[in-house]
């Protein structure tokens, strides 16, 4: 199959918006987390995501017709470790794939001088390859720790702050922050005190982060916060050392993310603002990271409803798709009746590398040390 990365100024802003074992350090006044539910579903989604690899010469591909979709690809490959198959056959390959074409993601190879470097991706990247194993200090020729580290601002009102080298404009936000550290924090030389700082700013007043940077270097409003950064947030700063001011951030944002819970069990977030399973799975991980496990498992419940299982697909059209979890419960019903359409198979994809870790799978921070 013919995959080339798309080098339009949406996949570059796609990519900036957004994936060797670590000792957690525990977090004083959080309870330990509840016993994950069973990862039966856990491991039918993983199956279909591998599948979905398989099928794409190792890759996902993109919503454009013909490119390839390198953050998704490496999204899935974090899903797959999570679910305890980074070692198997599909997770492997697709990792090479990944590393072998590494500057078609954080820089501007495909398309310009590759002297430009993408923040998140980078962040994303790196946890990859050292989740699966790898030696980061030569991808495709790249340094990512290096790398990582020099993306972030020094000095000033955002020291901390991980930022891109573009001509297109900074496009870094709180998802590709929260990536970066969690990159970082596994390495022999950790996080900057300063990525740390600035991430702990980020949070507003009531306990949510913000995603968006394009303004101000603290968040201010309430109004800014959004569910998926928090998750990821969370994540990040359970991995990071432990302090007084840290676990009191983590502390108000579970708070934060327990009060939006809805009565299902589900989580709104995204350009909807409606209740999916992008955000569920985002949250419910970090919500069991931090010891909050009844609302986690309301959450795996949520995420399983919306699951295409052999109970809701029978034999009908869409029997050889068991395991993917649909966006919401509308999409689940479409695809239980005409299976899932070509338009749709991108979202699916989507939902299904983040809302399968609220089965009972580790948070992005956890990967490697925890096991499924």
């Amino acid at each position: 199959m013919n995959t080339r990365t798309i080098s339009t100024r949406a996949i570059r802003r796609a990519a900036a918006a957004l994936l060797v074992p670590v000792t957690l350090m525990a977090m004083p006044g959080l309870a330990t987390a509840a016993p994950a539910p069973t990862t039966t579903a856990a491991d039918k989604a993983a199956n279909w995501l591998a599948a979905e690899l398989d099928a794409n010469a190792s890759v996902m591909p993109s919503s454009f017709p013909g490119a390839t979709d390198w953050g998704l690809t490496a999204d899935a490959i974090l899903a797959l470790a999570a679910d305890g198959q980074g070692h198997g056959t599909s997770a492997q390959a697709s990792t090479t794939k990944l590393l072998d074409n590494a500057r078609s993601y954080v820089t501007d190879a495909d398309f310009g001088a590759g002297t430009e470097r993408y923040a998140g991706a980078l962040g994303k990247l790196t946890l990859v390859t050292l989740v699966q194993g790898r030696d980061p200090s030569n991808v495709a020729g790249l340094d990512l720790d290096a790398e990582l580290r020099a993306r972030m601002t020094p000095t000033g009102g955002q020291a901390g702050r991980f930022v891109d080298l573009s001509s297109f404009g900074d496009f870094s936000n709180g998802l590709g922050q929260a990536f970066d550290v969690l990159a970082l924090a596994r390495t022999s030389g950790g996080v900057p005190a300063e990525a740390i700082a600035f991430l702990l700013g980020q949070q507003c007043p009531a306990g949510g982060f913000r995603a968006d940077y394009t303004t101000g270097d603290t968040c201010t409003a309430d109004s800014s916060a959004d569910p998926d950064a928090t998750g990821l947030a969370v994540d990040a700063l359970l991995a990071v050392p432990s302090t007084s001011t840290v676990n009191g951030s983590v502390a108000k944002a579970v708070g934060w993310m327990t009060a939006r819970q809805g009565g299902d069990g589900s989580f709104s977030g995204g350009p909807s603002n409606a209740p999916n399973a992008n955000t569920t799975g985002l949250v419910a991980a970090a919500l069991r990271a931090a010891g909050k496990g009844a609302a986690a498992n309301r959450a795996a419940a949520w995420v399983s409803s919306v699951q295409l299982t052999a109970a809701n697909v029978g034999s009908g059209p869409a029997a050889a798709e068991v395991g993917a979890i649909a966006y919401d419960p509308s999409t689940r019903d479409a695809a239980i009746a005409g299976g899932i359409a070509a338009s749709a198979r991108d979202q699916f994809r989507r939902a299904t590398t983040q809302a399968v870790l609220a089965l009972g799978l580790p948070g992005y921070g956890e990967i490697g040390s925890t096991a499924p």
